[in-house]
């Protein structure tokens, strides 16, 4: 199977020791350490899809060759420049 990523931008020390401290105790380097490797599980667990080998294909074909825009898209992409800009 072939994993897909989508991770967040940052990976802060800030927000964990947030949390760590959020956690009732001292953001001290094994339990930031715990919080990171348990924020990476859960990023993993919630974040990654996994692709069959057919679904691998599929998606590497609508990459290589995509359609051309429907009217849907259009207009999606017609709100996204509304409300972010160019």
């Amino acid at each position: 199977m072939f994993g897909l990523h989508r991770r967040p931008a940052s990976n802060n020390r800030q927000d964990l020791n947030l949390a760590a401290t959020s956690c009732q105790g001292a953001a001290s380097p094994p339990r930031v350490s715990g919080l990171h490797v348990a924020a990476e599980e859960t990023i993993r667990n919630h974040q990654v899809i996994e692709l069959t080998g057919r679904d691998t294909a599929i998606l590497v074909q609508a990459l290589s060759n995509p359609p051309e825009p429907n009217e849907a898209l259009r207009e999606a992409l017609r709100l996204d420049r509304e409300c972010f800009g160019e």
